[in-house]
């Protein structure tokens, strides 16, 4: 029987610890003490491979953004994931997927579903579609009611997009567009200069 609960890699967590560190330190002091010990503790104890509950990822992404403000933890996400290519967890992929889209963030949105996987587990089915010169929509059905609920998450996932522009130097932006909490769905745009 497969464990069906939603769930990030601890890789992930551990990453994200990294990232809380490089801030100053108050902010990093204030950030890890109002982590509960516990959960601190499972996120050092488990192997890069193994696997945590959701809810490690949404209260650290909720203690960051609080004590950030929105454009330092915009800033933070998006470090986040830049900070996670270079791990083995998503740098490899990153790599592959960089040399095929080159400076085209449409073609880089395409790689979204498959690095999201690396990351969540039964979290929900990622897609793309509209995807224009300048414009691109992706989606995710079947988000857990715990994660399209929590506002701070989804626009931590808007945020960590970001990188994408600077891994593909261009401007841009993604938002979170649409939220269906009972359907399970969350909708982004993102809009580049051609």
């Amino acid at each position: 029987m497969t464990d069906s609960t939603p769930q990030v890699s601890s890789r992930h967590m551990q990453t994200f610890l990294e990232v809380v560190d490089r801030l100053e330190a108050a902010d990093c002091a204030a950030i890890r003490a109002a982590i509960p010990g516990a959960m601190l503790q499972a996120i050092h104890d488990h192997t890069s491979a193994s696997w945590l509950p959701i809810e490690v990822n949404l209260e650290v992404t909720r203690i960051v953004a609080e004590r950030l403000g929105p454009e330092r933890a915009h800033n933070f996400f998006c470090d986040l994931l830049l900070a996670g290519f270079e791990t083995p967890l998503l740098g490899s992929f990153a790599k592959g997927a960089l040399r095929l889209a080159g400076t085209n963030p449409g073609f880089a949105l395409k790689w979204v579903p498959k690095g999201f996987s690396l990351v969540f587990r039964n979290t929900g089915e990622w897609s793309t579609s509209d995807i224009t010169a300048t414009t691109g929509r992706l989606a995710v059905d079947g988000l857990p009611t715990i994660m399209a609920s929590e506002r701070l998450w989804l626009d931590s996932v808007a945020s960590s997009l970001q990188a994408l522009f600077k891994l593909t130097n261009k401007g841009g932006e993604i938002r979170v567009a649409e939220v269906d909490v009972s359907g399970g769905r969350a909708t982004f745009r993102a809009n580049w200069p051609a």
